[in-house]
């Protein structure tokens, strides 16, 4: 399904490129044909880009779970967040075209390897559940298509697949005389590979013929995953553990994720 998908979105990505190469081509042709004018001839330009970001992620996970098997009170949605800062590289392939217009494809790597911390739910007596989630890292591949609003200051949008590796884990814990232990009996972990959809919008601008400086905003929407499993725990009544009787618990997360990057960038073009 993911090899499809992808073969799906690598040969519309090149298409749109190839068209826009044509497209541009038989421009810049029929604009050198043209009898003389006093302005240069508009050209067109490949450039391969070599970047590294500073970026920073906030990152969410919605969590719509059901653990009233194991006498939970709190059972329905909750929001896990938390703020990130990391550094990504990336390599950019684009072409301008009549010096007003640009398309291109923005390939970056982002290892994140943070968590939301531990979020609990509660039970009816002094015993809990604690859940986290945690990104790994993502992988984004995305359109980018821009138009010069100055000779070296560009507008774009970007859009496109991204592939994101992540797990969320649930385990008990269980207080005696504040403080907390975890005997835990089971875990419930889930760990996915999610194919998602990455949105937004930046500006760039050339220091130099090379080196360019750039900014955007990129929102990521991930395919929300279920999961269940048979699950154990243990309660505390008057300072002893005692177990309850096993039960199927369930889970559904959505994760997203919002990025701020500034990228440093250095074009090789021709």
């Amino acid at each position: 399904m993911i090899r499809k998908f992808f073969r799906i979105v690598f040969g519309g990505f090149f298409i749109v490129l190839f068209a826009l190469n044509a497209w541009g081509d038989q421009i810049v042709t029929a604009t050198l044909h043209e009898e003389p004018k006093a302005e240069q001839p508009q050209k067109s330009m490949w450039c391969v880009g070599l970047g590294i970001a500073a970026e920073y992620t906030d990152l969410q996970a919605k969590q719509k779970d059901d653990f009233a098997p194991l006498g939970t009170v709190e059972f329905s949605n909750r929001e896990q967040t938390t703020k990130h800062f990391q550094v990504a590289p990336s390599l950019e392939i684009g072409r301008t075209l009549l010096e007003d217009f640009y398309v291109g494809l923005l390939f970056s790597w982002h290892l994140v390897n943070t968590d939301t911390g531990n979020q609990r739910s509660s039970f009816r007596t002094n015993y809990s559940l604690n859940h986290k989630f945690r990104l790994l890292h993502y992988f984004d591949i995305l359109l980018k298509i821009g138009y010069f609003i100055t000779p070296s200051t560009l507008i774009y949008a970007l859009v496109g697949p991204s592939i994101a590796r992540w797990s969320h884990t649930t385990m008990q814990n269980v207080e005696f005389g504040g403080n907390a232990f975890q005997p835990i009996d089971d875990i419930f972990r889930m760990t996915r590979t999610s194919v998602g959809l990455g949105l937004g919008l930046g500006i760039a601008y050339a220091a130099t013929q090379n080196w360019i400086i750039s900014l955007d905003y990129i929102h990521h929407f991930y395919k929300a995953a279920t999961a269940s499993q048979i699950m154990s725990v243990t309660e505390n009544i008057g300072g002893m553990i005692v177990p309850r009787p096993p039960g199927t618990v369930s889970k559904k997360i959505s994760p997203s994720h919002a990025t701020i990057a500034l990228r440093v960038t250095y074009n090789f073009c021709c």
